[in-house]
């Protein structure tokens, strides 16, 4: 069913940010999908943009999310909050002229209608309004939008007659004392998010559950919408000669293991690489870490950079998406002893493309990859990690298994699926009144 005009404003600071993980990724295909079921998408941007002609507008859109710069002083943030505040400020509508060509970060561009524009909106949301006042900011958005859909809990409300819904990922900044965020912040931020929204999406159970130990009163808004898995990687990896990136990368096939994150602390990277370091002789292959350093965790590339060696631990940094998949489908294994997750992509990701999977039983991992995963006992522990490095190495008929049972648990987070699932849940938000 074609549902235009039902129009959907997307607020996703992390489009807005340098580098794309796993919100943006997730964004990316929340567009794609409303914009499959037929929801007009238009994405709520804070560039600097002077009344022009709309192509003029457009492109400089589209210039500010492909390089984001904006680094405003203290004192023009707080003008530009004050002039939202006396209702002189609001979200400017520019329709997307034409189609432009985009880079490989830039393909969601062809999901959106148009832009609503605000400068500098996010970082008025994200680090004055929860400084300055208890309540969330107030989206000043037409009446004409039937949905706001902020991709991350976010400290905002909209008017009466527009459904906002919300996804939260995890609680972690509340749950645990090593992430970089301000926890009472955040507590805030989430709190808001349950009292205004019509309904948060939660990414898994587990996720919910967390939620559910310190908010029980907001139950019934609380569903979960499992992460899909993208299938366009795997059809892009059809037309590229893999051996031109391995070469690039000085790696050979089934000869290396491989870990792709982000670089938090949660993430568990230094007994990772002890544990490797410990058994590096009997295992006889390289460890290649593949992700960008995190907030609060500045020192681990130093330590990677140290490390640095051919035939041990090698830190390639950030590689693009298909780089990503080639080096996942012809790793003899995927290590992940991650220490928390509320989804857990990676392993997935790992699974979709044949590559047997070594996580931790942390979070929601054991909820994703079921029986798909061998899991470590104990990730607090290098010796457990070890363990689980040398027998999933030394096995290959587990291997053989673990790729196997990989595939079919991936099929169970095709985009299909998710896209039945996200249309009923928007539909019945839409119209259950």
């Amino acid at each position: 069913m074609n549902k235009y005009p039902y129009k959907i404003a997307f607020f996703s600071p992390d489009l807005e940010q340098v580098v794309h993980r796993g919100i943006a990724i997730y964004t990316k295909m929340l567009l794609k999908c409303t914009d499959r079921l037929g929801y007009a998408n238009y994405l709520i941007t804070g560039a600097k943009c002077t009344k022009t002609h709309p192509l003029v507008q457009q492109i400089l859109i589209e210039k500010h999310l492909d390089n984001p710069s904006h680094h405003p002083s203290v004192s023009k943030l707080m003008a530009y909050w004050l002039k939202n505040q006396l209702g002189f400020s609001h979200l400017v509508k520019i329709e997307r002229e034409r189609t432009t060509e985009t880079s490989d970060r830039m393909t969601f561009l062809h999901n959106l209608k148009g832009f609503l524009n605000q400068k500098l909106i996010y970082q008025l949301v994200q680090n004055v309004q929860p400084r300055l006042l208890k309540n969330p900011y107030k989206l000043n958005i037409s009446p004409n939008f039937n949905i706001v859909f902020s991709t991350s809990p976010s400290n905002i409300r909209v008017p009466r007659q527009t459904k906002l819904v919300q996804t939260l990922h995890d609680i972690i900044p509340i749950t645990r004392n090593d992430h970089p965020d301000n926890t009472f912040i955040f507590y805030r931020r989430v709190q808001n998010m349950l009292r205004h929204s019509d309904l948060v999406l939660s990414v898994s159970e587990t996720s919910r559950r967390d939620m559910l130990a310190i908010f029980p009163e907001y139950e019934q808004k609380i569903v979960t919408v499992y992460e899909p898995l993208a299938d366009l990687p795997l059809l892009a990896l059809k037309q590229i000669d893999e051996s031109l990136v391995l070469n690039k990368y000085q790696i050979q096939r089934q000869n290396y293991l491989l870990f792709i994150s982000s670089l938090e602390k949660r993430k568990n990277v230094f007994r990772m690489t002890e544990a490797y370091l410990g058994v590096q002789e009997k295992v006889g292959l390289p460890l290649i870490i593949i992700g960008e350093k995190d907030v609060g965790n500045s020192e681990i590339i130093p330590l990677l950079n140290s490390l640095n060696c051919k035939n041990k631990i090698r830190y390639l940094g950030y590689i693009s998406n298909v780089e990503k998949f080639i080096l996942l489908r012809n790793a003899l294994a995927f290590i992940f002893p991650s220490l928390y997750e509320g989804f857990g992509l990676p392993p997935l990701e790992a699974m979709q493309v044949g590559c047997p999977v070594l996580a931790s039983q942390a979070g929601s991992l054991p909820e994703v990859c079921a029986d798909a995963a061998l899991y470590i006992e104990d990730p607090l522990s290098t010796l457990s990690i070890a363990q689980g490095i040398l027998k999933i190495v030394k096995n290959q008929a587990l291997r053989q298994e673990l790729s196997m049972k990989g595939y079919i648990r991936a099929s169970e987070f095709s985009f299909g699926k998710y896209q039945q699932r996200l249309s009923e849940i928007l539909e019945n938000l839409l119209f259950r009144y």
